[in-house]
């Protein structure tokens, strides 16, 4: 089963066809967000989410894979409910987002909102790929010393988004 990120519309076969070398040994289900939220929803009801659809295709337990915000939800869903996650794998993701990722999240639901996908994707790529972004601006690393941070993810030491695109 994979908890998967929202937002893959007209993507349906590029995750069918990843998702396609689990097939020959395992069911696979792959679950998205709704679409619509209420204010307030938050991770832990999207883990009930899950809980509830794995009851209504009588699924007592599974395998279960979580990639970023996905894989948020797995930890919730193992943790409440043990009993349904024989295995969880997570990639890309935390058990919580920190200060930084949430001012990171915010650049880019601002961004989104604008509908600027090309300020979204190099603000995205500039977090992620150093060599995209190139070298890093000063900042604190995690024990607090200023340092250059050379082949790390910026995102982790920089208190800000890359503003350089």
């Amino acid at each position: 089963m994979g908890v998967s990120l929202t937002g893959l519309e007209g993507q349906g076969e590029a995750v069918a066809e990843a998702y396609q070398l689990f097939s020959a040994q395992y069911s696979v289900y792959l679950f998205e967000r709704k679409k619509t939220l209420k204010e307030g929803y938050r991770v832990e009801d999207m883990a009930e989410d899950i809980s509830r659809a794995m009851e209504l295709l009588h699924l007592d337990s599974a395998y279960v894979y979580g990639v970023s915000q996905g894989g948020m939800i797995a930890q919730v869903l193992a943790i409440r409910y043990p009993e349904k996650v024989k295995k969880l794998v997570l990639c890309s993701t935390m058990s919580r987002p920190t200060e930084i990722m949430k001012r990171v999240g915010k650049t880019w639901l601002e961004l989104a909102g604008k509908q600027d996908v090309v300020a979204l994707n190099r603000n995205f790529l500039g977090c992620v790929f150093r060599g995209f972004s190139g070298e890093c601006k000063e900042s604190a690393s995690i024990s607090g010393k200023g340092r250059k941070c050379r082949g790390l993810l910026p995102f982790l030491y920089s208190g800000e988004s890359s503003s350089e695109f």
